[in-house]
């Protein structure tokens, strides 16, 4: 390898450069909005490459971190709705228990 730019992509394991990023796997936004989308404020940001998600590579994407947080949320309202079946069960146990004469 002749260049750091070679070089750096080598030992990132980038084989074929993200044309956003160049390899680099972050990006420059040009507001604080950065990959989130919405309202940004006036400001140039650098954050997480929204096509190859940081890995560089355009044939080998990291996980979309919009994907990440839906399954996040979605994982947080399936432990909450567990957590009140738990309640609502323990609860009913509980009544029987009493109701048996317990």
């Amino acid at each position: 390898m002749s260049n750091d730019y070679e070089r750096f992509l080598e030992a990132r394991g980038v084989e074929t450069p993200c044309e956003r990023c160049h390899g680099l796997g972050t990006r420059t936004y040009g507001s604080t909005a950065t990959w989130r989308g919405g309202i940004g404020g006036q400001m140039v940001t650098t954050s997480v490459c929204d096509k190859c998600w940081g890995s560089g590579d355009a044939h080998r994407p990291w996980r979309s971190w919009r994907e990440i947080e839906l399954l996040v949320a979605e994982n947080a309202r399936m432990k909450a709705k567990k957590a009140a079946a738990d309640k609502a069960a323990f609860k009913a146990r509980g009544e029987a228990f009493y109701a048996a004469g317990g």
